[in-house]
């Protein structure tokens, strides 16, 4: 400090004064004199200290990258593009126009399926699962078509769907009825936020109790005229499958049966409560399932 003060009184530039107040602090806090280098800063990941993993599994090996042996994040599309294209910002590719044809169909879709037209805003989760009703009439599509329309309509596969309303088993993805999300406790309560969670606790109730306690249970949230509810209802009604679908099969298929009880007690619901306003669903064909062996079996035996 003597040093300093002496400088002081001299009247010493700031640069100088700042250079031995520095060194002063250094001293004191046990810190090394001069600024700490990479190494004193860095440390390697304790799998590369215990020798289960090299320095190199860090890198992007061009090469690999190139004749498609490299890791799988390194080769997908977007990671390739940022790895060997010029950034233009303006650019257009093939991917994006076809996700934004796929937004203009779905917006499309969504305004066909109501016959009567209301303002409102349907969430986004309900929108995905009305039109994977819709565009596939099957209780179970391959996954990355799944997840193609979540892109659509602006989820995320993992985090918004998967375990949520549906599930995915190999490479398929199974829509959920009400009665098994309710069981995997996926169901989350009822409110305006989204449709489906209420409109499938009303008909776990109308399977579960009677028509009467869904109708109440709707009554309560404050949802029972509002045109968000009333669009909802109108375009599940108008693509979960109906009886019709299993006739002819001894033993249908457990998830197109479980989303043909969500469509009868719905309509139920509709029946009472929402006749005047809500029109009856039109019923649209179903496409043919692919029998199972026992099918197959009972079938040929007849």
């Amino acid at each position: 400090m003597a040093k300093l003060n002496s400088l002081c009184a001299a009247e010493q530039p700031v640069e100088l004064l700042c250079e031995v107040l520095s060194q002063h602090t250094l001293e004191y806090s046990g810190l090394p004199m001069s600024p700490p280098n990479i190494f004193d800063i860095c440390r390697p990941r304790a799998e590369v200290l215990a020798g289960t993993i090299g320095d190199g599994e860090f890198m992007a090996d061009l090469s690999r990258v190139v004749n498609g042996t490299a890791r799988a994040n390194y080769l997908e599309p977007a990671a390739q593009r940022d790895l060997f294209e010029e950034f233009d910002p303006y650019a257009v590719r093939a991917e994006d126009a076809l996700e934004a044809a796929r937004r203009e169909v779905k917006q499309w879709r969504m305004e066909q399926l109501p016959t009567v037209k209301r303002q409102h805003h349907l969430d986004t989760l309900t929108e995905w699962y009305v039109l994977a009703r819709d565009g596939f009439r099957a209780p179970h599509f391959p996954a990355d078509e799944g997840l193609k329309l979540a892109r659509a309509v602006g989820l995320d596969f993992d985090e918004d769907l998967k375990k949520r309303v549906c599930e995915v088993e190999g490479d398929d993805v199974i829509l959920r009825d009400s009665i098994t999300r309710h069981r995997n406790g996926s169901l989350e309560h009822v409110s305006e936020e989204c449709m489906l969670d209420t409109l499938q606790w009303a008909a776990k109730l109308a399977r579960e109790q009677n028509t009467g306690a869904a109708r109440n249970l709707i009554e309560e949230a404050h949802l029972i005229g509002g045109p968000t509810l009333l669009t909802s209802i109108e375009a599940l009604l108008n693509v979960l499958p109906t009886g019709a679908a299993l006739a002819g099969h001894k033993k249908p298929d457990a998830h197109l049966a479980s989303a043909a009880n969500d469509f009868e007690a719905l309509e139920r619901l509709r029946k009472l409560s929402f006749a005047a306003t809500v029109p009856a669903p039109k019923i649209p064909e179903q496409l043919p399932l692919a029998l199972g062996q026992g099918d197959q079996a009972d079938e040929e035996a007849e």
